[in-house]
């Protein structure tokens, strides 16, 4: 499990981009479920005035790797944007360089 504290800014409509009101807290885990697969969560839980439970984002992953390559694929969801229909996609890769 890791934890992580932030400092986030936002941008709406006309306003201009401001630092947010609280700290981001970050919170992750990696279970590793055989060989070359682990289920990987990364969810932050921003906090400050007017943020709803709704805008959470929590991550949800099946992580593929091997000695060199990490790829993660998955989801993000939000509960504004569920309720519209649709979970954000998440895909990222990470190769590791050295020896």
């Amino acid at each position: 499990m890791t934890l992580g504290l932030g400092i986030g800014w936002a941008k709406a409509d006309q306003d201009p981009t401001r630092f947010l009101d609280g700290p981001i807290i970050g919170i992750g885990f990696h279970e590793r479920l055989g060989k070359h697969t682990a289920l990987v969560s990364e969810s932050w839980l921003i906090t400050g005035e007017g943020v709803e439970f709704g805008q959470q984002p929590f991550g949800l992953a099946l992580r593929f790797f091997s000695d060199r390559l990490a790829v993660d694929l998955g989801v993000i969801l939000v509960g504004n944007a569920l309720s519209r229909g649709f979970p954000i996609p998440w895909l990222s890769f990470a190769f590791h360089f050295g020896p």
